[in-house]
């Protein structure tokens, strides 16, 4: 539907013409299941965290939806 304001990624957009083929694509497919998170280590303080001390499981993200950008 073309005008209509979609709510998507934290940012709110209107789809454009040349993006509608890949909007239906991506409402197509079906669902799959939440990844999880996992703590490898555990800090003294909350500050000491880094991006190693995080595991993420069972991410399983779909293929990627090919689109013009304008730059």
């Amino acid at each position: 539907m073309m005008g209509a304001l979609a709510m998507g990624a934290g940012a709110l957009s209107r789809p454009n013409g040349n993006h509608l083929e890949q909007a239906r694509l991506q409402l197509g497919r079906e669902p799959r299941s939440l990844p999880g998170m996992r703590l490898a280590r555990r800090p003294a303080s909350l500050f000491e965290y880094v991006c190693w001390c995080f595991i993420l499981r069972y991410c399983h993200p779909c293929p990627h939806i090919k689109a013009p950008v304008a730059i």
